[in-house]
């Protein structure tokens, strides 16, 4: 069937195997292809448009030397259909914010390595920040990769197998959870959880 191999990319069709005996045989058959294909993943995942806006979550994060650089922000804000002038007000208002947080804390600097605690420092001010809070949400949301590469060996493929395929998704996040956990759903008790059901439905 197919549709199985729709998620993947498949160079030959299945069933039938070309025998490589040379050493030239490996390089024109299976070494240059792969060298191709991870070039070309290269320049799709970092093409320019895409670095820009890495280049911005990047300068939202506290500890990057491009911190609050507007220069940096301004392409991802640009992205995101930002109002550029209310956020370079909002980084400026952000830089003397975060000076005045340092001296208030009696000189020592504040412990803020994430951009997630960045978040929360701007939230009580979050009506009066109002684009840059945005994109420091987006900062936090946004996946810092596509996931399509780790999807042939993720837990996902090993629950949701041909068998399990037309199961309800509360059925699935309930198998994630346990498969996620494996140490703690082991170190359960069998017998416990079998009174625990029979109770529950008598």
């Amino acid at each position: 069937d197919n549709r199985r191999f729709r998620d993947f990319v498949t160079t030959a069709t299945t069933g039938r195997r070309q025998v490589l005996h040379t050493k030239d045989d490996f390089r024109i058959s299976l070494f240059i292809p792969v060298l191709d294909r991870m070039s070309s993943e290269l320049q799709r995942r970092f093409a320019e448009d895409t670095c820009s806006i890495y280049h911005g979550v990047s300068a939202l994060h506290p500890e990057s030397k491009q911190f609050l650089d507007e220069e940096k922000i301004s392409a991802m804000a640009t992205h995101y259909q930002v109002d550029l002038p209310d956020l370079s007000a909002e980084l400026h208002t952000a830089k003397r914010l975060l000076q005045r947080k340092k001296i208030s804390l009696d000189g020592s600097e504040t412990a803020m390595d994430s951009t997630i605690q960045f978040l929360k420092l701007l939230e009580p001010y979050r009506d009066a920040l109002y684009e840059l809070y945005r994109l420091v949400v987006i900062a936090c949301t946004l996946p810092a990769t596509s996931a399509g590469c780790e999807r042939s060996f993720s837990k996902l493929k090993l629950i949701k197998t041909y068998l399990r395929n037309r199961m309800n998704d509360n059925r699935l996040s309930n198998l994630a959870i346990i498969s996620l956990n494996t140490e703690r759903a082991m170190a359960l008790s069998l017998d416990n959880v079998v009174d625990t059901f029979a109770q529950m439905h008598n």
